[in-house]
């Protein structure tokens, strides 16, 4: 967990830093985006984990299980 918040860091800080660059007239547009952003990346992450073999969202699950099925058993 601590790896994943330094490695978060990063974009968060690039996104607050960016809010306040923004020109003041275009601030509720980037909000608008950026909230729009966050929601349609959420549904991605969720429909990838989902795992429902969609082309070119769905991860590649076949290839998992072979190569899971093909580790030596110990016993």
């Amino acid at each position: 967990m601590a790896a994943f918040g330094l490695g978060t860091i990063p974009a968060l800080l690039a996104v607050a830093l960016l809010d306040r660059k923004v020109l003041p007239s275009l601030t509720p547009y980037f909000k608008k985006f950026s909230t729009a952003l966050v929601v349609i990346l959420a549904m991605i992450f969720i429909l990838r984990g989902l795992g429902l073999g969609i082309p070119y969202l769905s991860p590649n699950t076949a290839t998992f299980y072979q190569e899971e099925a093909a580790a030596p058993a110990c016993h």
